[in-house]
Order: structure tokens, then sequence, then C-alpha cells
């Protein structure tokens, strides 16, 4: 009986332990992957608590976002809406390759901990397994399978993988989103738009039309309300079509350009017959039409590409950097705490430019720059040019305004003097003044010349005759 019972001993513990070969012949001839060796050029075995699904993910990840080379120019980005940037790799190919560098041709000792599954020891006397060591120098993940018994230890080696940031421990990437805010309307707007711009050039023909004569107060008003009306369509077309709404701001410059030359000829024209009322409008209206029509600009123009940059280890999508910058044209405001949504917004800053006041809050970013310094110029210009010829106008007329004043309430003085019937002017009597001195006139005086010269020519004649 004694022997039966040590004998189920000796048969339970070689059914339930983990048999180690201690055979010098067990080589290692292929690395097949991360996880599967070939030993002896003839089977293959599977490595203990590894797990290769991280390059799995990864490869899926790459192909999903169209991974392009990592430190791309943010200027390059153009109206792509998402980037994802490699920045460090380690991909499977590479662990394989350390692998083999490790274990190719050497022979080992191995260990099976579950069905199919061994622990391999360089020698018979090691504890520490060339399982613990792949997974040290991050060639791979810890088997989310793993026994209880072996759990800590290999993930106090996945740890100080982690830490050293070696193997795939060490990829990161950079995610770069960066886009726009686009709006796609409707064919029934642009149909609005189309009659809006219609109905305005109707108006500014008729307006125009008038400046060959003197205008009222009404075709002043139309005028200058289509003026200002003009540019409004292209905000609206800039949300689908911006290339568009800025050759349409462009050939509404040229059409103001145009009409300023025009309203010179016609201010020359009618200076006779324009009042000041309606010369000081056509100042007011000429500051509100180039104030609103670079507001319109300015909203256009103001397309800011947000690039939000993300920069995380991929294993644990484990974040290192989230930041995100502003470029192309727009308008920075207070630290980008804010920005411009509305008209007014960029009338206030149209406005700012137009009379050289200092933003303070707002700073103009890219070609916006280039925009404000044509509005200065022709602020400049318009003050120079337009403003001081209407200025010069209305001085003359105020002048002459006063003179006229003035000239009248002399005749009316004068008019309004009540002479009385008996009142006696007096003349004054020159017969009753002493006689001043005659002065000799011309004639007399060449007469008592001719007396003078007479003796001395008969002196002369008998001077003569005594010789």
């Amino acid at each position: 009986m004694k022997y039966v019972t040590t004998f189920f001993i000796f048969l339970l513990a070689f059914l339930f332990s983990h048999p180690v070969s201690a055979e010098e012949n067990i080589k290692i001839t292929k690395v097949i992957d991360v996880s599967t060796i070939e030993i002896n050029n003839q089977s293959e075995i599977k490595l203990y608590g590894i797990s290769d699904s991280i390059y799995k993910e990864y490869k899926t990840f790459k192909e999903k976002n169209d991974m392009l080379p990592f430190e791309i120019n943010y200027n390059s980005v153009g109206e792509l809406e998402h980037y994802t940037l490699e920045g460090n790799t380690f991909n499977e190919e590479q662990a394989i390759a350390e692998i083999k560098k490790l274990l190719l041709n050497k022979y080992i000792y191995i260990k099976e901990v579950q069905k199919d599954k061994y622990l391999i020891f360089f020698s018979d006397k090691d504890e520490y397994s060339v399982n613990h060591l792949i997974i040290s120098k991050g060639y791979a993940l810890v088997d989310e399978n793993i026994d209880t018994d072996y759990k800590m230890k290999f993930l106090l080696e996945q740890k100080n993988a982690e830490e050293n940031q070696v193997g795939i421990w060490s990829i990161n990437f950079k995610t770069v989103s960066s886009g726009k805010s686009e709006m796609s309307m409707s064919n029934s707007i642009y149909i609005v738009i189309s009659i809006i711009i219609f109905i305005n050039t109707i108006i500014l023909v008729f307006a125009f039309k008038k400046l060959s004569s003197l205008p009222n107060w009404k075709g002043l008003f139309y005028g200058l309300f289509s003026l200002i009306s003009f540019p409004v369509p292209s905000i609206i077309i800039s949300f689908q079509y911006e290339l568009i709404a800025k050759l349409y701001l462009l050939l509404i410059f040229s059409l103001y350009i145009v009409i300023f030359y025009y309203l010179i000829k016609y201010i020359f024209k009618f200076k006779e017959n324009l009042t000041i009322k309606k010369l000081l409008l056509l100042i007011i209206g000429a500051i509100i039409i180039v104030i609103f029509y670079f507001s319109n600009v300015y909203s256009v123009f103001d397309k800011p590409r947000s690039i939000h940059t993300l920069e995380q280890t991929f294993a644990y999508s484990h974040n290192i950097s989230d930041s995100e910058i502003l470029t192309g044209d727009y308008i920075y405001v207070n630290n980008q705490l804010d920005s411009f949504n509305f008209i007014d917004d960029y009338l206030y800053f149209s406005g700012t430019t137009f009379f050289g006041g200092a933003y303070g809050d707002v700073i103009p970013k890219g070609n916006i720059r280039y925009i404000v310094l044509i509005e200065m110029l022709i602020s400049f210009i318009l003050q120079l040019v337009f403003f001081g010829i209407i200025f010069n106008v209305v001085y003359e007329k105020f002048n002459n305004n006063t003179l006229k004043q003035t000239t009248r309430k002399r005749e009316e003085e004068i008019e309004n003097l009540d002479f009385k019937k008996d009142d006696v002017i007096e003349v004054p009597n020159f017969e009753k003044e002493e006689q001043l001195p005659s002065i000799p006139s011309k004639k007399s005086t060449n007469k008592k010349t001719l007396l003078l010269l007479v003796p001395i020519f008969i002196l002369l004649l008998l001077f003569r005759k005594k010789k």
C-alpha cells in the first residue's frame, strides 16, 4: 500500500508539475514574432506572458489615420483638416530584430507554464526568464491572461520599461487638427444676394446719373445707402466661396475709386450751387463708406485656422502635451480669449484704423496687416485730397457769405437812414477860401524861356559882327 501511495503521488506531481528540460540540444533557430520562436528547426513554441496585440493596434491606427512624416511644417497644412504625425515609432519588425540578436542560435531551457506556452531560460539555474527580459526591453506587452503567480513580476518589468521609455513605450505621436469654420449655404441664399446686388446697381446708376445735375437730399441719401450696402453680400459669399468674395470686394474697391473721381469733378462743377450742408454730407458719407467697406473686408479675411496639436504615447494614450495655435489671416483679440464675431466688431476695428487710433486690445495677423496699411493710406489720401477740396470750397463759401452779409447790412443801414425836410446840408464855399498860389502851366513856362533866349541870341550876333 505504501508503494501504491508513493506511485500516485509521483504520478500527480508529474501530471500537474511544469517540466523543465535541461537538454543542451534545445536551440532557437528562428524568431517568428515577439511571442513565437522555433526550436531545432522543427517545432514552434509560444512565449508565456507576452502579447503582441499592441503592434496590431498600432498598425491599424496608422493605416486609419494615414500618418505622415514627423515634424511637418504647419504652413503646408493647407485645406486638410487632420494630420497624425509620427513622433517616435517602434514597430514589430524592430522588436523582432532585437529579439533575434538576443536569442537566435542560443541554447535554452524551457518550462511549460500553460498548455503550449513556455518560459525560457539561458540556464537551468536562472530564475529570471527571457520572457521577463523581453518585457523589460519593451519589445512586447504583458498578456492580460497571465496567471496571478507571475502577474506581479511581469507587470513590474513592464512598469520599469514604461518609465525608461524603451521599446514600445517610446512610441509617441502627434495629432494635428487644422481647420476653420465653414458653412454651406443653400442656392436660394445666392439668389437673394443676386437680387440685392441687382437692386443696388440700379440705385447706384440712378444716383450716378444725378451727378450731371444738382441732386436733392433724397438722391444723395439713396446713393450713400447703395454704396454702403454694396459690399455686404461678400460676407455671406465668403462662408462657402472665400476667393469669390475677395474678388467681389476688389471689384467694389475699383468702383469706389471711379465714383470718388467723379465726385471731385462734380464738386468743382457745382461748387457755386452746393450748400455747405451738402458738402459736409459728402465728407461724412465718404467716411462712412470707407469704414463700412473695410469692415466687410476684415470680416471676409478674418478666417483664423486653428491648429490643435496633441502629443501622447500610443500605448496608453497618455498626454505629453496639448496646445493650440492660430495661423493664417486673423485678428488677434485679448490674448485669444475672444474673437470678432459680429459686424459691429469689425466696424470698430475699421473705424479705429481709419482715424489712426491705437488698438490696445486687437492685433492684426497675416495679410490683414497689409489691409490695415491700405485703409490708413486711403484715409490719408481722402483727408489730403477729397476732404481738402471740400474744406476749401466750404471756406470760400463761408467768406463769400460773410462778405454778402456785411454788404447787405451796410445797405440796410443806409436805407434805414431817415432824412428830415428841414435839415440843411452845408456845402463848403470854396470862393471864400484864400486863394492858393497858382502853379504855372507848361505853356507859360515855355514862353518865358523863349523870351530869355532872344536877348542872348541878339548879343551873340552883335559880337560876331564886331569881329
